[in-house]
């Protein structure tokens, strides 16, 4: 952390001009475990009825007239106690963004441990056979944000050229990087639960047949990067349009970070933690895959069965449940 990023940051504690109210969880020099994060509250609320039917949790509601609503979650065995706030970002790069500087702000002089910061959220999957209930595990994030540029599209003939170029910005560009120390062990417990989850070269069977589909050589390096672009309908409107010319394009330009789900925050979430000295990792539910998403822009149709819905959701509730756990037992 550079001095002047510090400087403005306790400048920023100090004046309490927060969007979150981070009071319950510092109270009385608490032992603060880490964050996790979703964009909605409603998935952290679900988890929180799960974690107040298990032993050791006690749970407080902060003030819910804040712009980020956080729920805290204190756990008491024997004579450990810490906390994890559970905290509501809100959609798009510029909450995102937001809430990583307030609490690294309120965590300014915390240790390591108390300045991890997990995100859970969804996510719409790019490719055939990668189902909806796919959990991902992105180390990198592509940078692709700024929704006017996803609004201000080209004419149909163009925009073919106009789609490659983003591509080619996309991965070419340096990728921002969660913790890659903190991705790896999160992954690894994921995968005690979700043992097919994508991170690094393990996944699952979709991701070994696209290796082989797109020509790359067994030995070649091979990250499964998340695409940040922050323009939800901009983006979802042209999404059959994208699906077919990104298969071609990883097939010709084999990157060695390929784009495999489109979010909105990721990007954001990372390039803040490492510049205010916060680790970070995530973790990222498919809901909607490429049929399901061509089935909804050209057909006007949600094709996606009750089970599917159910299970992604459900999904969610266990990864935001696990994240706590996870916080709470990892040194």
């Amino acid at each position: 952390m550079t001095a002047e990023t510090r400087t403005y940051l306790k400048s920023l504690r100090d004046s309490k001009r927060w969007n979150i109210d981070l009071g319950p969880l510092l109270a009385n020099g608490s032992d603060v475990a880490g964050i996790v994060l979703h964009d909605e509250f409603s998935p952290l609320d679900k988890a929180r009825h799960k974690l107040e039917k298990m032993d050791d949790f006690e749970i407080y509601q902060t003030n819910p007239t804040k712009r980020f609503r956080a729920i805290v979650v204190d756990f008491h065995r024997d004579r450990v106690s810490k906390r994890v706030l559970l905290l509501e970002t809100g959609m798009g790069s510029m909450n995102a963004s937001l809430a990583i500087y307030e609490l690294a702000a309120g965590l300014l002089d915390r240790p390591l441990s108390a300045r991890r910061v997990l995100k859970v959220g969804t996510c719409s999957g790019l490719y055939a056979g990668e189902r909806a209930g796919t959990v991902l595990v992105p180390r990198y994030a592509l940078a692709d944000e700024g929704a006017t540029k996803w609004n201000s599209l080209p004419k149909n003939e163009e925009l073919g050229e106009w789609l490659k170029k983003r591509f080619d910005e996309a991965t070419k560009s340096e990728a921002t990087s969660a913790n890659p120390e903190l991705t790896k062990k999160w992954c690894d417990h994921l995968r005690k639960r979700w043992p097919d989850c994508l991170g690094d070269e393990r996944g699952p069977e979709w991701w070994s047949s696209f290796r082989n589909r797109h020509d790359y050589q067994p030995d070649s390096e091979l990250d499964a990067a998340i695409w940040s672009i922050d323009n939800f309908h901009g983006v979802r409107s042209i999404a059959p349009n994208i699906y077919d010319r990104m298969d071609k394009w990883v097939t010709d330009s084999h990157p060695n970070r390929v784009p495999v789900a489109f979010e909105n925050e990721c990007s954001s979430h990372y390039s803040a933690c490492l510049r205010a000295d916060l680790k970070i990792a995530a973790a990222l539910v498919v809901s909607w895959s490429c049929n399901h998403v061509k089935s909804f822009v050209l057909e006007g149709m949600d094709t996606r069965e009750a089970s599917v819905k159910t299970s992604v959701h459900d999904a969610e509730t266990d990864i935001i449940v696990e994240a706590v756990n996870f916080l709470l037992l990892d040194e």
